[in-house]
């Protein structure tokens, strides 16, 4: 549970955003914990091969990459990071068919591109920026089956939606933008559909507390076709969004002022209790930021660690795998992505 001087420290957002050329941002509030002494247990397997751990970390800054069973303190195995890099309080990190890596940065309202298997101080092969593209303070993003970009906007409160392929100072195709639409400090944002084209897109509202929906040809001022919020859901400070692949999308978010995960049934619409929630002392987490899922399991950004928990988790239950320490090049983990 975090402390009302942690809480509060959420509300200054935007103050240290304002200081972003000096190098801090929102994750700049959440303390670290300390490392751990001994070495953990990195899988062999390659990220060509098997899928990974993508973590962005808001300090570095840096995008870190473990192998799928990595535990312990262990090294990354790929870590793209330096000054060519143009990573500025990084946040949020999504992939496309190519396997190429899109991270937003907060401090210089751009979205960068990485080849597959980018690794060390190497520039962005596109990079999303300018006037035209209307960006602020780019959070959330996501990839449609058509290689479209989702951006959650936090200080835009929208979603500004990019053509596959964007590059430069261009504007989004649509926005999603304006008082009908419910959001509030647009943070964490996730797609779910078929193979084929996405169906909806869901974002997490930290200061509405609330999760809003549209649909993925959404554009305007237009009204979420669900909306969960209200004191049954538990939402406190939302940041991460994730949502399980299925008819049923059941939706799993980052509770980062309660420390915990909650999760919504899917098409769960009003003040509704969520269907399981992972926090307490065995779970360990205090201030959940990033969130990812792969094949039923929850991998969770808290701090200076990564948090996996066992398919079908619910309740006071401790993580069956956790990357903390020294070694791993964890600093502020944010967002989280298996790819």
């Amino acid at each position: 549970m975090k402390s009302l001087g942690q809480i509060f420290g959420v509300f200054v957002t935007a103050a240290l955003l304002a200081d972003c050329a000096g190098g801090s941002s929102p994750s700049a509030v959440i303390p670290q914990q300390s490392a751990v002494a001994e070495r953990g247990t990195r899988a062999t397997s390659t990220c060509a091969t098997s899928p990974c751990i993508y973590v962005v970390n808001d300090n570095g800054p840096s995008v870190t990459v473990y192998p799928l069973n990595s535990t312990g303190n262990v090294p990354p195995v790929q870590t793209i990071g330096g000054s060519y890099t143009g990573l500025s309080c990084p946040v949020y990190i999504a992939f496309d068919r190519s396997n190429n890596s899109y991270v937003t940065n907060v401090c210089n309202a751009s979205v960068t591109v990485y080849a597959a298997g980018a690794s060390g101080n190497v520039p962005p092969i596109r990079t999303i920026s300018g006037n035209l593209t209307g960006l602020s303070q780019p959070y959330g993003i996501a990839l449609d089956p058509k290689g479209e970009i989702y951006v959650a906007d936090y200080s835009n409160s929208s979603i500004s939606v990019f053509a596959a392929g964007a590059n430069g100072n261009v504007a989004p195709i649509r926005v999603v933008i304006g008082a009908n639409t419910g959001m509030n400090s647009a943070l964490g944002i996730a797609l779910h559909g078929s193979p084929f084209a996405s169906k909806t897109e869901t974002v997490a509202n930290i200061f509405g507390n609330s999760l809003t929906t549209y649909s993925a040809s959404a554009s305007g001022n237009v009204a979420p076709t669900n909306t969960i919020s209200g004191s049954n859901t538990g939402l406190n400070l939302p940041q991460g969004v994730a949502i399980k692949r299925g008819s049923e999308a059941t939706i799993y978010v980052a509770n980062y002022g309660s420390g915990d995960v909650l999760v919504f049934a899917g098409g769960a619409t009003g003040n509704v209790s969520p269907i399981a929630t992972i926090g307490g002392s065995y779970a360990g987490l205090n201030a959940p930021v990033g969130i990812a899922l792969n094949q039923g399991k929850v991998y969770v950004a808290d701090e200076s660690t990564v948090s996996v928990f066992a398919k079908g988790a619910n309740g006071n239950v401790a993580p069956i795998q956790r990357i903390s320490g020294s070694y791993t090049g964890l600093n502020k983990p944010y967002g989280i992505a298996i790819h």
